[in-house]
């Protein structure tokens, strides 16, 4: 592999905003680690797809709420592709909905060690092999955070909206921490991304929530894409502690 190729971690990176950006980061000259939890089959087809089109691409299993997975993912990469020089954050735990007088500490436990903890030792990893401190580059870390979740979803998703806003909190404290780094830290919210694990995996969230208009909405995987791959672009060299929306079209 060419050793001036960037390359790409992206966690969650078999569907949604993850599949999409990972399609679009081969297509711009990224080698690309894609990492998912259980589907290994969408996967490798993404991968096979990649592939197909002239992109390097590689699927990496790894359960992000844990420390030695997360470890051993970063591993992978450094021996497959070489340094790091961006990571997407696009990793979340499946739930279902649920009003907040029926919440318990093991549900909410799982969202803090996926979707929080997961999102820290992603940075972690990411810092150790950027950091100007340490030889290296810089480089850039994206965290995918949907606007649904931070709006909440009436009386049935305080979980989820108070977790998201604790991962976009990381973009403020991360980007002025690793300034210093030349590690550029960034949000982007999907306006109504493709989630197939809500209410347990049932359906697609954006086809129950806007019904005829969710072929046109679903893009928007697409559309988040585009705004991550610009982020870890030089093109967005002076951008960090952004929080960039995929604002719904008119």
């Amino acid at each position: 592999m060419d050793q001036a190729q960037k390359v790409l971690v992206i966690t969650g990176g078999n569907r949604g905003a993850g599949a999409a950006t990972a399609r679009l980061a081969a297509a711009h000259g990224f080698a690309v680690c894609i990492n998912y939890l259980h589907d290994h089959r969408t996967a490798a087809a993404l991968v096979a797809e990649i592939q197909a089109a002239g992109g390097v691409a590689r699927a990496c299993q790894a359960d992000v709420a844990k420390e030695e997975d997360l470890l051993r993912l970063f591993s992978e990469v450094d021996s497959t592709f070489g340094s790091v020089t961006a990571v997407v954050c696009n990793a979340r735990a499946p739930v279902t909905k649920l009003p907040i007088e029926h919440l318990d500490s093991a549900r909410v436990q799982r969202k803090l060690d996926t979707d929080v903890l997961g999102s820290l030792l992603c940075a972690r990893e990411a810092v150790n092999r950027m950091s100007t401190r340490r030889g290296a580059d810089g480089g850039s870390i994206v965290f995918v955070s949907p606007q649904a979740l931070r709006a909440g979803s009436g009386s049935e998703s305080a979980d989820e909206a108070a977790i998201r806003a604790a991962r976009e909190a990381l973009t403020t404290t991360l980007a002025k921490e690793l300034h210093a780094d030349r590690i550029r830290v960034n949000t982007v919210r999907p306006a109504a991304p493709r989630v197939t694990n809500w209410s347990g995996g049932v359906g697609n969230r954006t086809d129950r929530a806007v019904g005829p208009m969710a072929m046109e909405l679903g893009n928007y995987d697409e559309e988040a894409a585009k705004q991550i791959l610009w982020l870890i672009s030089d093109e967005a060299d002076r951008t960090t502690g952004a929080v960039v929306e995929v604002p719904h079209k008119d």
